[in-house]
């Protein structure tokens, strides 16, 4: 049959403006053309449905000749069951132009295939986490950090201690830092002041009280006088 006829070519007129983007012309002889369709519009093309007009007497006695092929680069699923329900439509809807509604039902197969191929494999993924998440070894947790455990004596032991560590550990590094500020800013005299002040005077008084020795300050070898202005004398000058 080189030609399709009438009725068939107004068939294959209307699944093209249809499918503008999807449809593909595939032989003159037998007139068949190809439908593609996605699970949505966002993936990429899955599946083929082939329709070919074999028989001249469709659509008033014949059906046409279907074939699914899965062109999908990454799932793999079987198109049998497909292609059966497909012919058992034409078979019910003899006598009738049936493309639409089997390019229609195509559309809704893919769909729902890809569905449950998605959520098995999310089921899968989700199982194999976990699994090795559970083979995985224990995290070291903190015993002074405990979520969701009630609050014992022993555990706010542990929390004070560490708590009075770190703190005295910031007050001694402040007032470190606090002397350094201080001593670099002190003039000559504060800081011999300073030192005078804060020196261990014990060190100095280890000598015993039988051995100290006594020393006679001789105040006179060390006479100064002074007049009412201030001015220096000594005994040279009177």
């Amino acid at each position: 049959m080189p030609v399709a006829t009438e009725m068939q070519q107004m068939e294959v007129d209307m699944i093209e403006g249809m499918y503008p983007d999807h449809y593909t012309f595939v032989s003159a002889d037998p007139p068949s053309f190809a439908v593609t369709f996605s699970a949505t519009p966002e993936d990429p093309q899955e599946l083929r449905t082939i329709i070919t007009y074999s028989d001249k007497s469709y659509p008033e006695e014949g059906c046409p000749t279907l074939t699914v092929e899965n062109i999908s680069k990454d799932r793999r699923f079987p198109v049998h069951q497909l292609k059966e329900e497909l012919d058992s439509m034409a078979q019910q809807n003899m006598g009738m132009h049936v493309a639409a509604l089997m390019l229609q039902r195509s559309q809704e197969w893919l769909t729902s295939v890809v569905e449950e191929h998605d959520k098995l494999q999310l089921n899968k993924r989700g199982e194999a986490i976990s699994a090795a998440a559970n083979a995985g070894s224990a995290p070291v947790i903190d015993p002074t950090i405990r979520m969701g455990n009630a609050i014992t004596r022993d555990l706010f032991e542990e929390w004070r201690i560490k708590h009075m560590d770190e703190k005295h550990a910031r007050r001694a590094e402040e007032a470190k830092r606090t002397y350094k500020d201080t001593v670099s800013k002190l003039t000559g005299r504060q800081l011999w002041d300073s030192t005078i002040r804060n020196a261990d005077w014990e060190l100095f008084g280890g000598a015993a009280e039988g051995d100290e020795e006594v020393v006679d300050f001789d105040a006179a070898g060390f006479e100064y006088e002074f007049g009412e202005a201030g001015e220096y004398h000594s005994d040279e000058d009177q």
